[in-house]
């Protein structure tokens, strides 16, 4: 392959946005409005149900702009948290859904902590 060809795909994959995969759960009493927060958590990108009301979400959507979009929706007494996800990752659940955490987070940009 030519240093120039190097060169373009460089520059594409450059300006492609940035996959992450973000935690969003919530605590939402009115049935109404959960199911429309759970309409807006699938159609954001990639999703994987962790519990009844976590979701692991890869999108290209930063963090701010996934809260702006989804915050209208709630009431002042419901719960709603939007969190970036890194490696590692341990836990108890699906295989699957580990396995889709572990091949999909960015790994941490600091030194894991020692189990304990």
């Amino acid at each position: 392959m030519k240093a120039s060809e190097l060169l373009s795909i460089w520059r594409r994959l450059r300006n492609m946005p940035a996959r992450r995969v973000l935690l969003i759960t919530y605590d939402v009493s009115d049935d109404d409005k959960r199911i429309e927060l759970l309409d807006e958590i699938w159609a954001l990108g990639t999703c994987r149900r962790l519990s009844e009301s976590s979701y692991a979400v890869k999108t290209t959507l930063r963090v701010g702009f996934i809260w702006k979009k989804l915050k209208p929706i709630i009431d002042d007494d419901d719960n709603l948290y939007v969190i970036r996800l890194r490696r590692p990752v341990i836990g108890q659940g699906s295989p699957n859904h580990l396995q889709w955490l572990r091949s999909n987070l960015s790994p941490s940009r600091r030194r894991p902590l020692a189990p304990g």
